[in-house]
């Protein structure tokens, strides 16, 4: 090889090291560059009084959903574009994005970037180096006919756990578009390498009362089974170590809650 041809080797070599790390560089600062559980919701004011309805449609998500109060009642009023800030679980900011929009009187979501004006208070929504804030958590949907089964979800729920971990499914928070269960002490449930306590929270949520259509949360926890009986369990979240394998439970359930629906 000729001294030219090195040296041009060499440069286009350096130079697709340094784009690729550019690259990274500008993956990473676009991660970074949304507030945690920050969302924007704009009001589609071509529906009827919806500046007045979309706060009752997002107080039945319960405690899910927190809406930043403004001087004006109701909130947009004098504003050409009535909007509403909300805050939700982080890793869960895409999903609801996919959830909210399929309402009539929402005209888009979007997430907030930390160069956005924000509301007092917004500062409390930070995470600073919180490792798993850039891990969504898995969100999976789930049809359904005419018939909702939003009413026994609990008992389709303790069909598929409650033998795997001794009456362990609680339901931890109701509303009328939502539901949240919990399922503790089971083991090798979603990581199967290793011997951990493992607890779960599966959050049914009706997308829209006139779409026949679940959407579902997975979270999980673990932590190291207790040497001695008394001690202090500390727990963290499988969304940031273990990610895929969440999601992959994820996968796997949603084709079993779908089965167990369709065949009633």
């Amino acid at each position: 090889m000729t001294y030219f041809n090195k040296f041009i080797a060499t440069h286009l070599l350096s130079g697709f090291v340094v784009f690729s790390l550019m690259g990274l560089w500008v993956e990473h600062a676009v991660a970074d560059d949304f507030i945690p559980k920050l969302l924007y919701v704009s009001v589609n004011t071509k529906v009827k009084n919806a500046n007045n309805r979309i706060d009752q449609f997002l107080k039945k998500y319960g405690k899910r959903i927190t809406v930043f109060q403004c001087k004006e009642n109701p909130c947009g009023k004098k504003n050409k574009r009535p909007h509403r800030k909300i805050r939700v679980k982080s890793g869960t900011e895409n999903g609801w994005i996919t959830i909210l929009r399929k309402s009539p009187l929402v005209k888009k979501v979007r997430r907030l970037k930390k160069t956005n004006d924000r509301l007092p208070g917004d500062d409390s929504v930070v995470e600073v180096n919180d490792p798993c804030a850039k891990q969504a958590l898995p969100f999976i949907s789930l049809k359904y006919g005419s018939e909702a089964p939003f009413e026994s979800l609990e008992d389709l729920v303790k069909k598929i756990y409650q033998g795997k971990c001794d009456n362990c499914v609680q339901l931890d928070e109701s509303s009328s578009l939502a539901k949240t269960f919990s399922i503790v002490n089971l083991n090798q449930e979603v990581i199967k390498e290793e011997n951990f306590v493992e607890n779960l929270a599966l959050t049914f949520l009706i997308t829209d009362e006139e779409i026949p259509e679940l959407s579902i949360v997975v979270s999980g926890e673990y932590a190291l089974v207790p040497e001695k009986k008394g001690v202090e369990t500390h727990f963290q979240e499988m969304r940031c170590q273990y990610h895929e394998q969440l999601k992959a439970y994820a996968d796997n359930l949603r084709e079993t809650l779908q089965n167990a629906v369709n065949n009633g």
